[in-house]
């Protein structure tokens, strides 16, 4: 069943279309709604505060729209900025593309409206015969432009003719160009690379100390991890919830995977549906393996498309984008006990393709938007290096990597373009993308349909942000995935945590990767030295991000880092256990006290000694009168009774310090401890006896006293 495109999909959005509510000139709205979801308006401009449309009618020439709203006055933009530029969390939420409802309400209380309140409030026009104002034409392009509020906020600001991050530039701040701010570019890529690079020899062997340390049953399962750090509903395709299909998808890519492993390339280059479209044009690999010495691949400069060779002495076989199979039929035929006889660079090949594997399988890959030319994306899978062991892997890999194992050719050879070697980390970036995404494109094929999001994720295709409700979707898709990459910059957050008297402290650091002698500096420095200046909005954008899974942080960065933020003992207990996991699995820094790292918990414990009385027959059955027991409650290495236990942390809840330890204090696992001490009955000679050899009694521990 087709689902109906929705349009207001946030407040803001929804609040832009409560200008339509209570007007219904025969049935016009719905009529407009319809025309919207069905492609009838066919270009949108925005100049200034005027939106220009055409919207085709059931005549053959579209009708002409025009909508605009009163332009803010110089006071109200003051006012507007003002308030902005002096609460950085407005800012920081802006810039990821949120209206915070506190900001909506702040101007709201200085009599400035965001949002019409009435159709009365807009100056709108159509060029159509219709005397009905709004008539469905307008109507549909009141619709279009909510969905394009839901995506930018900012946009409303420039319907009343003020344009937020323009005149923040000019006020000093910087910021990046609207689409493209913090996207990874081809262009980023061609400026990093070389035209030479050094030639090693590619033939050489991997030495055993090197090749023992690539072990990828240690890669986590990392699929429900890395979902839970993504929003639900994205405003990507609103006709559907993207995260779901993406948990599909993943769910699906780990099953495929492990049936691939099974049955090998058949599953993958086997029969496919009538209705899919072929993604490999069957060409075979049929040479010996062990002939093959080199591999050379040139990725092409649209980022889509390259071309490879197998080469032997006396064989050569090619492979691109449309014939892939001989690289994966050369790669699935290697012996892998005999892998340290292949040359350097084949080894590399093998190592990467079952790198790929083992991260399809367990999970631990995601997308990243890519930006080839001017509006035009494409999304490609990488491994998720916001985890340790997954970066480990991918470091040696990139050890063992020649520098001119992958290049950059043209893809029309009309043009000029000189071939060039990307840095050893995009090298192999591209190299390990080239198997996620035909592995995940073979994978994730009954998943396409006729839906340009799914095919831009699962099927290596581009996106092209030409058409107005397009041109917000790369951002979109960019912020949302940005979760995963706070790591990967060379500017981010640190928090650290202290212990005070009335609870824990959290302070927010920053540091810079680029010197890793220095030490991380604090956050009101970005906003109090200028030297931090250009690193200012991108400390917000992290910040904002974090304030997702961390709220109490807000604070912090409403007052410019000059706050502080102590948490009792009672609310850190879930920050410590829930949010702190979260924030490092982004790859966040976190600084705690020595003892927090070894946090204690309450447990039940034996305390066994000898007693005193000489015994003349030593016997299992006497270990009795040898013994002598005595139920503790353990904090470490340190025993207390009960009463001594109770009298100790009356009062007490959540993470506190103990004798100079860090204990959770759980009320409910106290009365657990508790109930367990009533309920133990004097222990037996077999019991004393099992005790000594396994040194446990009903999983508590037991410690012997002389």
């Amino acid at each position: 069943m087709a689902v109906l495109q929705a349009f207001g999909n946030t407040w803001w959005g929804q609040n832009w279309l409560d200008a339509l509510r209570g007007i219904d000139y025969s049935n016009r709205l719905p009529r407009g709604k319809s025309y919207a979801r069905n492609g009838h308006v066919v270009n949108i401009q925005i100049k200034g505060n005027v939106v220009n449309a055409r919207v085709q009618g059931t005549r053959r020439t579209p009708y002409r729209e025009t909508v605009s709203l009163n332009p803010f006055t110089q006071k109200q933009k003051k006012i507007i900025l003002d308030v902005i530029t002096g609460n950085p969390l407005y800012l920081s939420r802006l810039l990821m593309k949120e209206l915070p409802d506190d900001l909506y309400e702040e101007f709201e209380s200085r009599k400035i409206r965001l949002f019409p309140e009435s159709w009365h409030d807009l100056n709108a026009s159509c060029s159509c015969p219709d005397w009905a104002v709004p008539c469905k034409h307008l109507a549909a392009v009141i619709y279009m432009i909510a969905n394009e509020i839901d995506r930018n906020p900012f946009l409303i600001f420039e319907l009343h003719g003020l344009d937020i991050l323009e005149e923040l530039r000019q006020a000093g701040y910087e910021i990046g160009t609207k689409q493209t701010s913090q996207i990874k570019s081809l262009k980023q890529v061609l400026e990093n690379s070389a035209e030479e690079v050094e030639q090693k020899d590619a033939s050489l062997p991997v030495s055993d100390e090197i090749l023992n340390r690539f072990d990828f049953s240690k890669i986590p399962f990392l699929r429900d991890e890395l979902l839970n750090l993504l929003t639900g509903r994205p405003l990507l395709n609103i006709t559907e919830d993207f995260k779901t299909v993406l948990k599909k998808a993943y769910i699906k890519i780990g099953k495929s995977t492990e049936k691939f492993l099974e049955n090998g390339l058949v599953f993958l280059f086997g029969k496919r549906p009538e209705n899919v479209i072929p993604l490999f044009v069957e060409k075979e690999f049929s040479g010996n393996v062990e002939e093959i010495e080199v591999i050379d691949l040139t990725m092409l400069n649209d980022y889509i498309s390259f071309r490879g060779e197998l080469k032997s002495a006396q064989n050569r076989f090619e492979f691109d984008q449309n014939q892939i199979k001989p690289l994966f039929q050369f790669l699935n035929q290697i012996p892998s006990k005999r892998i340290k006889n292949f040359p350097r660079q084949i080894v590399l090949y093998y190592l990467t393709y079952n790198f790929a594997l083992s991260l399809l399988k367990q999970g631990a890959f995601v997308p990243e938007l890519f930006l080839i030319a001017e509006n035009t994306y494409r999304i490609r899978w990488i491994p998720a290096l916001l985890n340790p062991i997954v970066k480990e892997i991918f470091d040696n890999l990139k050890e063992i990597l020649p520098p001119d194992t992958v290049k950059i050719g043209s893809a029309n050879k009309k043009t000029a373009f000189k071939t060039v070697y990307p840095q050893k980390d995009e090298q192999l970036l591209l190299l390990i993308s080239i198997f996620l995404d035909y592995l995940i494109a073979g994978f994730c094929r009954d998943l396409l349909l006729e839906n340009q999001i799914r095919r831009l994720f699962f099927n290596r295709v581009v996106f092209s942000a030409e058409n107005f409700e397009d041109q917000q979707i790369p951002e979109t898709i960019h912020l949302w995935l940005s979760r995963f990459f706070i790591s990967h910059k060379n500017i981010v957050p640190v928090l650290k945590i202290s212990d005070m008297k009335k609870g824990f402290q959290v302070e927010i650091f920053v540091e810079n990767k680029e010197k890793p002698l220095e030490e991380p500096f604090p956050l009101k420095d970005v906003f109090t030295q200028d030297r931090h200046s250009v690193i200012k909005m991108q400390v917000l954008k992290d910040l904002s991000l974090l304030s997702d899974f961390f709220p109490h942080i807000r604070s912090v960065i409403a007052s410019r880092g000059t706050s502080a933020l102590v948490i009792p003992p009672d609310q850190f207990s879930d920050i410590f256990f829930n949010i702190l996991p979260i924030i490092k699995l982004l790859g966040i820094q976190v600084l705690l006290p020595k003892g927090l790292q070894e946090l204690i918990y309450p447990k039940l414990s034996l305390l066994m000694a000898k007693k005193s009385t000489p015994v003349s027959t030593i016997s299992y059955l006497t270990l009795d009168e040898m013994l002598s027991f005595e139920w503790k409650i353990a904090l470490g290495d340190q025993t207390f009774s009960a009463m001594e236990f109770l009298k100790m942390v009356r009062g007490m809840s959540g993470i506190v310090r103990i004798k100079d330890r860090f204990v959770w204090i759980h009320e409910e696992e106290i009365d657990r401890i508790l109930q367990q001490l009533k309920k133990q009955k004097p222990l037996t000679s077999r019991d004393l006896l099992k005790v000594g050899l396994e040194e446990s009694y009903n999983g508590s521990k037991i410690l012997i006293s002389d």
